[in-house]
């Protein structure tokens, strides 16, 4: 009776075990920022614990007008025109916009989103004027 016990309860770890690295199989890490004021937007999200996920199962995006707004952040217009790239080979999230950005700080609510699972992330952005090399 003890060693079939023992079997269900090591089959039941193992199940447990699975779920949860399922469950925790993604992670956005640190935004490196590669554009200026006025210029188009362009980012870099890092991609973490990516587990045995695709890049066609992640999806990101901005998270809805709803979350900026219960957490109390301006929700631009123009966010509607960024893009998001994932690039699985150098596990980033790319982002960008079409247009110049001309406001100086940007906070936004990344979601990501995968067959097992839901992520946001706040980050906040300092967009500086470009500095201008000695002639």
């Amino acid at each position: 009776m003890m060693k079939k016990q023992n079997k269900w309860v090591s089959i039941l770890g193992a199940i447990l075990c699975l779920w949860a690295t399922q469950a925790a199989a993604l992670g956005l890490g640190e935004l490196k920022l590669q554009s200026t004021l006025n210029e188009p937007f362009k980012a870099e999200v890092a991609l973490t614990n990516l587990g045995s996920i695709s890049a066609e199962e992640i999806l990101v995006s901005f998270a809805s007008v709803e979350e900026f707004t219960q957490r109390k952040l301006e929700h631009f217009f123009f966010y509607s025109d960024f893009k998001f790239t994932v690039d699985l080979n150098r596990r980033v999230v790319i982002i960008t916009s079409p247009r110049p950005i001309t406001e100086p700080y940007l906070e936004f609510i990344l979601e990501a989103r995968w067959p097992t699972g839901r992520l946001q992330r706040e980050y906040t952005v300092l967009l500086d004027m470009p500095t201008r090399l000695a002639e």
